[in-house]
């Protein structure tokens, strides 16, 4: 299935660009920071083994996460998600004239405040504006992420890429498709954690329990991708052919309607078509039909008439991580604090973002008037209570930010598009070594000098009185021009000043990380002579020195 296609072809661009939208708001990540120290020869590798058609995904980190509920999550090598997001760049366009706009999930602009407020835009609607009865049913699916079949869905998504796609890079496409979709990241994992957490998690909620062949990784961004395409044709079947308004985000689906009874036997006919189409089951535990007014619970967050509202659940959950911050401030002291306001201040934040989407401004003032006043220290709670702010002189973060900053400078100063560098003209006392090796403790590499010239200075004339009558005449000429004279005095011509040499030398520099390759460290000078030169004479430099001198430094 995975067999490689005869023309099959990735452009080094294609990856950089993803690249670029993989690292974005990753950056500052350890695996992020990894990739970008070498990021030319990882791509250039991964490129090579894309051509060669012996990609595999690497290694996945397992971990288990507890709120809203017990799940797994799967995180693919940096490397991966590259390749993940190279695919996603070309079938996004392809899916958003696909979706129908009640669709939400991996859509710029749709996400779960836009859900929630299309849902509520459409009760207002059916109810004409809240004036005649309205009907909401609202259903789930059954462990849907390990439910999928993993050979059906990557078998009807290449399908649909052939039908829809024109690129020229179609069947590269679909071999990375294929290979993404069809692997199974529990084969090769690494297990982040306890294990024994994993007992308590259902056998229909982990890929180590599911039946093979089936089973999506949470956690990849195909996975979710692949989740809106495969209940696509479920949209248009209850948006079409039933007539129904619906709201879905993922697997959490909410119709809205009129009639009661239209929507009671609407229900047997979407589990039928749902089994049909995408083989998953309605989980007979988690969908209800209710009346608009009695509130409906959606993503979160609970609609009722022109009001939002917090569930419950989350208010709850809120208050418990309040509490367990202020617990630990207590028992660890002013020394645990500091060490973790920054951690406890976007924790805090989150609650209170999610708070003032909803009408609830005494709910955020009640929240924070639980804060511990071991924290007060560290913060200062917003007029309105619609954030917290951290102190700027704990404001580690930002610090380690900016170190981090000037360390990724610092590795991807020699790794820039040659477009983009250009060498600086560097002075000493004295010549120093064209080639020069260093280690500094932390790193070791190569220096590299060219272009040495000599720095001429003007040096004044010793005749002190042509030196006297030459700043005489400049005082008149200042007094004549003040005084609005149309005949200045006559001037004495400065005598010419004699050039001599400073004793500094200017010289182009370049540092290399390790030991370099000769070849680049002859084409970078060709480079920078052509920039600082042009067509204009240059200085005649001997490539072979700096190729035998370079040959023989040891390896550092």
């Amino acid at each position: 299935m995975n067999s490689q296609p005869e023309n099959i072809t990735i452009s080094y661009d294609s990856l950089f660009l993803a690249y670029e939208e993989c690292r974005r708001n990753k950056a500052w990540t350890d695996a992020a920071i990894a990739f970008e120290i070498h990021y030319e020869n990882e791509l250039l590798e991964l490129r090579k083994r894309t051509e060669r058609g012996d990609y595999e995904p690497g290694a996945s980190i397992a971990f288990l996460v507890q709120w809203p509920s017990l799940r797994e999550v799967f995180a693919a090598m940096f490397r991966d998600r590259n390749i993940q997001t190279w695919i996603a760049q070309r079938i996004n366009p392809l899916f958003e004239a696909q979706f129908i706009p009640a669709s939400f999930n991996c859509r710029v602009g749709k996400g779960t405040l836009a859900a929630v407020k299309y849902l509520q835009d459409a009760i207002r609607e059916k109810s004409e504006n809240y004036t005649r009865d309205c009907w909401v049913l609202k259903y789930d699916l059954k462990g849907f992420f390990m439910s999928i079949n993993r050979k059906m869905v990557t078998e009807k998504l290449c399908r649909f890429i052939r039908e829809r796609y024109k690129g020229d890079d179609i069947e590269t496409l679909i071999y990375l498709t294929r290979i993404t979709l069809l692997n199974s990241p529990a084969d090769n994992c690494i297990m982040q954690g306890d294990p024994h957490g994993w007992d308590a998690l259902p056998a229909n909620k982990s890929l180590f329990t599911v039946p093979e062949g089936h089973g999506l990784p949470i956690g990849n961004i195909t996975s979710q991708l692949v989740a809106n395409f495969l209940l696509d044709e479920t949209d248009h079947y209850l948006t079409e052919t039933l007539g129904l308004t619906i709201a879905r985000y993922v697997d959490d689906t909410a119709i809205v309607d009129c009639d009661k009874e239209r929507l009671l036997a609407a229900m047997p006919l979407i589990r039928e078509h749902l089994w049909k189409t995408a083989g998953v089951r309605v989980n007979p535990k988690k969908y209800y039909l209710q009346h608009y007014k009695k509130g409906v619970k959606f993503l979160g967050m609970v609609i009722k008439g022109d009001r939002r509202y917090v569930a419950n659940r989350t208010l709850g959950k809120a208050m418990c991580r309040l509490h367990g911050f202020n617990k630990m401030a207590e028992e660890r002291g002013a020394a645990w604090c500091k060490a973790n306001a920054e951690h406890f201040v976007s924790c805090i934040n989150s609650y209170l973002g999610l708070m003032r989407q909803g009408q609830e401004y005494g709910m955020r003032r009640a929240f924070c008037g639980q804060i511990s006043e071991a924290w007060l220290k560290y913060i200062v709670i917003n007029w309105d209570f619609n954030k917290i702010i951290l102190k700027s002189k704990y404001k580690h973060r930002e610090r380690v930010k900016n170190m981090l900053r000037r360390k990724r400078k610092n590795a991807l100063r020699n790794k820039t598009p040659k477009s983009k560098r250009m060498t600086a003209r560097v002075y000493s006392g004295e010549k120093l070594p064209a080639v020069e090796q260093f280690n500094t403790g932390r790193k070791r590499g190569c220096i590299v000098r060219w272009d040495f010239e000599t720095v001429k200075t003007p040096i004044e004339s010793n005749d002190k009185r042509a030196n006297f009558r030459r700043r005489k005449a400049e005082e008149r000429a200042a007094k004549a021009a003040k005084a609005g004279k149309t005949r200045p005095e006559a001037q004495t011509p400065p005598e010419p000043q004699e050039m001599r040499d400073s004793g500094i030398v200017a010289f182009s520099e370049m540092r290399y990380i390790g030991k370099p390759d000769p070849e680049r460290v002859v084409a970078d000078i060709e480079y920078d002579l052509a920039l600082r030169y042009g067509d204009t004479p240059r200085p005649e430099i001997d490539f072979k020195y700096y190729r035998e001198a370079i040959a023989a430094l040891p390896e550092a």
